[in-house]
């Protein structure tokens, strides 16, 4: 039977450094509450713009960010992250839908996102998939699909 990695509780510690970029400063919070709950250290900022200068002053392990803010948005941010050659480990997310316009997703995912999440979403899905992700392998810049 193969080993089984334990997976964090509630109250323990985590060495992983989670910044979630969402102009909604309410979620943004709660998120950075929740994550600290479970013994991430995270941080928020307000958009794209922000959370690019919070990427070049500070180490994170796992991006989490929304895709319609202003002031630089969730693609953009994904874009100057390619041009960069910032390789980062990043989770898109977003609540919009709208008629005649791309999966957004599936955009975040071919420019550069390893993992997303449809707003609504449980906290827990969310937790579970960060600790999928810090649980997996990084990949290989030869592995991520970027458009």
């Amino acid at each position: 039977m193969p080993d089984k990695k334990p997976t964090l509780g509630e109250g323990e510690s985590c060495s992983a450094h989670l910044l979630i970029v969402d102009d909604n400063s309410r979620l943004a919070a709660s998120l950075v509450t929740l994550f600290q709950r479970f013994g991430f250290t995270a941080a928020t900022v307000r958009n794209g713009k922000g959370a690019l200068e919070y990427l070049l002053k500070r180490h994170v392990d796992i991006l989490i960010t929304d895709i319609f803010m202003p002031n630089g948005d969730g693609l953009e941010l994904l874009r100057e992250l390619y041009q960069r050659k910032i390789l980062m480990r990043v989770v898109a997310m977003t609540g919009g839908e709208y008629p005649n316009m791309p999966d957004l997703l599936h955009v975040a995912i071919l420019m550069g996102a390893e993992c997303t999440i449809q707003k609504p979403f449980e906290p827990m899905q969310l937790i579970q998939l960060v600790r999928e992700m810090l649980d997996a392998s990084v990949p290989d810049q030869g592995d991520v699909s970027r458009s």
